[in-house]
């Protein structure tokens, strides 16, 4: 499982540099649509293993947490000024945001594929 969910983080954050670097916002742009097809397969499969969204979203919440703190040292090093970093802020966590809320879709629509259908009469 650990290659599986580095390939994840290697393609989610490659995504998110390709969203940063053709200067659309990562939670408004066009293309965010279809990066969000990985994240809703990773709320699906924690729904068929029978687990909830808690620890995934945990993860997305500590992934953030060592990104930001990685990437805001780098930019500190390099003296980003504060309204540049400010927007590399919320543009990392609104990418966060839409990562944590496909996998939480994928989650629900398995959820909803697992139930028993209600007899019918």
């Amino acid at each position: 499982m650990g290659p599986t969910i580095e390939q994840a983080v290697q393609q989610s954050l490659a995504a998110f540099l390709q969203l940063t670097t053709e200067g659309g916002r990562s939670d408004t742009s066009p293309n965010v649509a279809r990066l969000s097809t990985a994240p809703m397969r990773w709320g699906m499969g924690e729904a068929r293993q029978g687990r909830s969204t808690d620890v995934l979203l945990a993860a997305f919440r500590s992934g953030a947490r060592t990104a930001w703190r990685e990437w805001s040292a780098v930019a500190v090093t390099h003296q980003l000024p504060g309204d540049q970093l400010a927007v590399f802020a919320e543009r990392v966590f609104a990418y966060i945001d839409r990562l944590s809320a496909a996998s939480v879709a994928g989650h629900a629509d398995q959820t909803r594929q697992d139930r028993p259908r209600a007899a019918t009469a």
